[in-house]
């Protein structure tokens, strides 16, 4: 199983479609807090937005992330991502 960076992560992602395999992995910094409680967002070189589950506990740091959605808005593309269960608990 090999890592994909962010750059192979968004080729893989073709307009508004989820990516081809739901459960890409992908390493992401995670830069301030989402909406949702617990949230953390990082964002891609292009500007897409990365929401990661229970993130939070993980800003100003940088993690392994598992895709689960990613949607097309008016605004741009969105990524849905969880911890890798290969993620250790922030210090």
């Amino acid at each position: 199983f090999k890592q994909k960076t962010a750059y192979e992560m968004l080729r893989s992602l073709v307009g508004s479609e989820m990516c081809k395999e739901t459960g890409e992995s992908l390493s992401v910094h995670v830069i301030q807090p989402g909406r949702e409680a617990g949230q953390g967002l990082a964002y891609l070189e292009d500007g897409t937005m990365v929401v990661v589950e229970d993130g939070l506990a993980y800003l100003d740091r940088s993690v392994d992330v598992c895709v689960t959605k990613v949607l097309q808005t008016a605004a741009g593309r969105m990524i849905f991502a969880r911890l890798s269960a290969n993620q250790r608990e922030p210090a």
